[in-house]
């Protein structure tokens, strides 16, 4: 279940303010009847969508100081700390999500 967070996190953080484009080809040991890395995530973990909390010291961008979440490039020496949500899909259901995540061919 860590794994699968910090995977989440990863992906998460390096995809903040990116364009939305592909991911990675499905790994040849997740195909049909392979590994399947999701089978042991709880049913109240099943969801599209995640909390990714994060630090940064970076400053808030000014000419949005307005609003939230917004940070540029400068650093600070102050920290700041936050909660966003992360959203895998739009109307994307978890079995949809878990067999994608399974699939040679995939829909972005």
């Amino acid at each position: 279940m860590r794994i699968l967070l910090l995977a989440s996190s990863v992906l998460a953080l390096a995809g903040c303010g990116v364009p939305q484009a592909s991911l990675m080809f499905t790994p040849v040991i997740y195909y049909d009847d392979g590994l399947d890395p999701l089978t042991h995530v709880d049913p109240s973990h099943r969801t599209t969508s995640q909390r990714v909390f994060y630090a940064t010291n970076r400053a808030r961008s000014p000419e949005r100081f307005n609003e939230p979440l917004v940070y540029g490039n400068t650093p600070t020496p102050t920290l700041q700390l936050g909660m966003a949500r992360v959203r895998y899909g739009e109307d994307l259901s978890w079995e949809a999500l878990h067999k994608a995540s399974r699939s040679v061919d995939r829909q972005a």
